[in-house]
């Protein structure tokens, strides 16, 4: 079954893996390295007839007791093989014997079959193995190594090997008794005789001072094994003795600290970190020596002191290792780098305020503003820059610096040598060597508000102006003069801002004295057309500048009037001063204030979007849906809801000029309006104002017919509803109550019973949108006649669905928010109920 082939590369692949990841028996294992040729074998293990598949069983082959080869199992389709690289030193005739290690038993076997050694033979395949067969012996058996190396010294354990041994019956520390029987050297060992441990008997060896019996420092000793029924093995140990090895210096690895590690304010760190060399696997005492170069230099003799302070930068240590003698030694080296972390300090002076010391150009030579610094290091670049009324930069301290007028931010940042840096900055103020006129213009209302986009007009010794920004501030500047000054401020524009139709009511009802007016400021506001007296004619102003009308806007012309902050509030207030005069002006002056007062805006409404606390709108007017016919005049009868403490409302409609023409207006009686409540001043676009202030809070019980519309319809099948609604962008809806709480005007447009008569139309469905037009967001409110599920859809003009929203609602109002950017132009919302549906037109605007 020899076989003297020589195979390919892919059986010497398979050789690479037979050892690994094993732990060998007896402490089996082969130094290809000391030997000169080579053969191998593909094997596999008969033990009693049948071949062995375990994976944990072990194979070596030996020669005269040295070991020649070793091998673990490796499977392959479903067998297990061995792989033996077999060495020698004598080109054949070695004559080679086996031992298995049986993992299952944890036993040695004896082979049978011998093989002699030649060079590059090849003996078995995988294909056809070489068997060996095994079977255990009734002696006791040595299978540990025979030969032994040894290092040196005169620290280490007495250990020298572990003898390992087994027969068919015993297994070690069962029965099998070790001894030591002979050899040259027996003298210097001894061994356990229950674990077969070998060791040296109060003895160290030297390698340069050899106490063998042939001088030669191999020390031989015979060792006996002896198991129960007085079965003895033996075997003849060499030790062989090698010089101790050099000392192996380990350094620690590289460390990296910071200045701020061992606390602020230093330039040197001492490391926390040990910093010793480390000499693994010896005990003996050695020679320790450490040099440092870099950021720091040195050296020294043992370890690196532990309270060494290290300074910035990176400094190299080395260190070296030597023996007793001197003569052996190794080195390593490692860094330690110390990093600044810590910025700089710096402090900037305080704000100064500087008078002007030249005239052309208005500027003063500043003094006095160094800012101080430090660093932990030293070495600190100081800078600054100028920002604002002067602007520059430069190394080092701006004191001695020319600044212009005006207000300058000084900032200074200091760097270290590490590359840090840390700021700070203050302002320098110039005076101006202009004459200055400021102070602030203040809303009466609150006192804090400023009022922005007045204009505040100086004039007598000279003239000039400026405007107030959004906080209400100003400030006139002027050449250098003196004399005698006046400030007056102005603001004419947006007439309606704040007001409302509860403004004229409450004058109104101040002239009929329902409800006086005692503020000052107040009585000043209502006075529209300022004749200081407060009459119908105000309240008239801002009702027809609310309907739109032109000739009432030309006369409420002034929107704001203003007082010094100075004036003493009286009632009346007629004769108050509008402005301030200054006589004998030669400085700059300040804290000229103001109070505005906005014109026309007479009281302070609130929202109440409950509707005066209950769950409708403040106002809520109907008219029955209808479905116009071309050339048809319909006429639309508005009825207001019962209503408590009504105290006035307004509010514009819009109807879609392509569907309908305007006929006309006719006032019903159930609210005591007149044709000049209603404002037709933009009908040519499709707009209806009205307001209504009355003499006093009105309420009804019952439905009220309040006016009818006429129109003429322009086309066929459109729903009213579809062609008129509520328009906030001209007019806001708002009713109001006597406490001017504030709240909603809704519009519905039911639909008649069979046989009823208008005004007896029964809770039905409604929809409306606030604000409309809108430009992305508006509240979709609607009224249901009963619980159920509701759709609401919104579409574009060309039918695209933009939104959808199904759910279930309670009966009464409710809200859903339509929140959708998109183009401007006209939108169609849809609601959908078991009751019926309705749709809405609304309008989407850019701004």
């Amino acid at each position: 079954m020899r076989k003297n082939n020589i195979r390919p590369l892919v059986f010497l692949l398979l050789l690479a893996c037979t050892t690994a990841g094993w732990a060998q028996p007896g402490g089996w294992a082969v130094k290809a390295a000391d030997y000169q040729f080579s053969m191998n074998m593909v094997v596999q293990i008969d033990l009693g007839g049948n071949i062995s598949a375990a994976p944990d069983n072990h194979l070596a082959v030996f020669f005269n007791n040295q070991i020649r080869g070793y091998a673990v199992p490796v499977q392959i389709g479903g067998q297990v093989y061995f792989f033996l690289n077999i060495y020698s030193n004598t080109y054949l005739n070695d004559s080679l014997y086996f031992l298995a290690f049986i993992g299952a038993e944890q036993r040695i076997y004896e082979s049978t079959d011998t093989v002699v050694f030649l060079h590059h033979q090849l003996i078995g395949t995988i294909a056809d193995p070489y068997i060996l067969h095994f079977q255990l012996g009734t002696r006791p058996l040595i299978f540990s190594l025979a030969e032994i190396e040894y290092a040196e010294s005169n620290c280490l354990p007495d250990f020298v090997t572990d003898v390992q041994a087994s027969d068919d019956v015993d297994v070690e520390g069962d029965s099998l008794k070790y001894d030591i029987s002979g050899g040259a050297d027996a003298a210097f060992f001894a061994i356990d005789s229950v674990t077969g441990v070998l060791t040296w008997q109060n003895f160290f060896p030297d390698f340069e001072n050899p106490a063998d019996a042939d001088g030669n420092n191999i020390y031989l000793v015979q060792v006996r094994v002896r198991d129960r029924s007085g079965k003895t093995s033996t075997q003849d140990i060499a030790v062989r003795i090698t010089d101790s090895p050099a000392p192996t210096a380990v350094c620690p690895p590289a460390l990296t600290v910071h200045t701020s590690d061992d606390g602020p304010g230093d330039c040197i760190v001492v490391p926390e970190t040990d910093l010793s060399v480390s000499i693994p696997s010896n005990c003996a005492t050695n020679q320790i020596a450490y040099q440092l170069e870099g950021a720091m230099t040195g050296q020294g003799s043992g370890q690196v002191p532990i309270n060494l302070a290290f300074g910035i930068g990176q400094t190299v240590v080395h260190y070296t290792v030597a023996d007793d003698a001197g003569t052996r030694s190794s080195t390593c080296s490692f860094t330690v780098e110390v990093v600044d972390d810590e910025p700089p300090a710096i402090a900037c002076p305080a704000n100064q305020v500087v008078p002007h010391m030249y005239i052309a150009p208005c500027s003063a030579l500043v003094t006095g503003i160094d800012a101080v610094s430090s660093d932990n290091c030293g070495g600190v670049l100081l800078q600054y820059e100028l920002s604002g009324a002067t602007t520059g930069a430069g190394n080092g301290l701006a004191s001695g610096l020319v600044f212009n007028t005006g207000l300058t931010t000084v900032a200074y940042m200091a760097t270290d040598e590490a590359g840090r840096s840390s700021t700070c900055s203050f302002t320098v103020s110039v005076s101006s060597c202009n004459l200055e006129f400021s102070g602030n213009i203040y809303w009466e209302e609150d006192g804090t508000s400023g009022v922005g986009n007045a204009t505040v007009n100086l004039t007598g010794g000279s003239i000039a102006n400026a405007h107030t920004d959004n906080n209400g501030q100003y400030l006139i500047a002027i050449p250098p003069t003196s004399g005698n000054f006046t400030l007056k401020p102005i603001k004419n524009i947006n007439n309606l801002n704040g007001v409302t139709v509860a403004d004229a009511t409450a004058i109104q009802q101040h002239v009929t004295l329902i409800n006086p007016i005692v503020n000052p400021f107040k009585l000043i506001a209502a006075d529209v057309n300022r004749d200081n007296t407060i009459s119908t004619f105000d309240a008239l102003l801002i009702k027809q500048s609310l309907l739109g009308s032109p000739a009432a806007n030309n006369i409420f012309n002034v929107s704001w009037r203003f007082t010094p902050m100075s004036w003493t509030p009286e009632t009346p207030p007629w004769g108050f001063p509008e402005t301030i005069d200054l006589a004998g002006v030669s400085s700059n002056q300040s804290g000229l204030d103001f109070y505005g007062v906005k014109i026309g805006d007479v009281v302070m409404t609130y929202a109440d979007p409950a509707g005066f606390g209950a769950e409708t709108p403040g106002l809520t007017l109907q008219t029955p849906e209808q479905v116009l016919q071309k050339d048809a005049v319909l006429e639309a009868e508005f009825r207001a809801d019962p209503f408590q403490d009504l105290n006035g409302f307004q509010f514009a409609l819009r109807f879609d000029m392509a569907v309908l023409q305007f006929e006309g207006i006719e006032p019903l009686g159930g609210l005591p309006l007149l044709l000049d409540n209603f404002g037709t001043y933009h009908i040519d676009q499709g707009e209806i104002r009205t307001v209504w202030v009355p003499d006093k809070p009105a309420q009804s019980g019952e439905a009220a017919a309040v006016f009818r519309l006429r129109f003429k319809a322009l086309e066929s099948g459109v729903r009213l509803s579809e062609a008129l609604w509520l328009d906030d962008s001209g007019l806001a809806g708002i009713a109001y109550n006597s406490a001017y709480a504030e709240s909603t005007v809704a519009l519905r447009f039911p639909a008649l019973s069979a046989g009823a008569e208008p005004g007896e139309a029964s809770m039905a469905l409604a929809l409306e949108n606030r604000p409309n037009p809108f430009v992305d967001k508006t509240v979709l409110r609607f009224e249901l006649p009963e619980a159920g599920e509701v759709q609401l859809r919104v579409s574009d003009a060309r039918g695209r669905l933009l939104y959808s929203h199904r759910a279930w609602y309670p009966a009464g109002w409710q809200e859903e928010v339509f929140d959708r950017s998109g183009d401007p132009g006209v939108l169609f919302c849809e609601l959908l109920t078991s009751c019926g549906s309705l749709i809405r037109k609304m309008v989407r605007t850019m701004e």
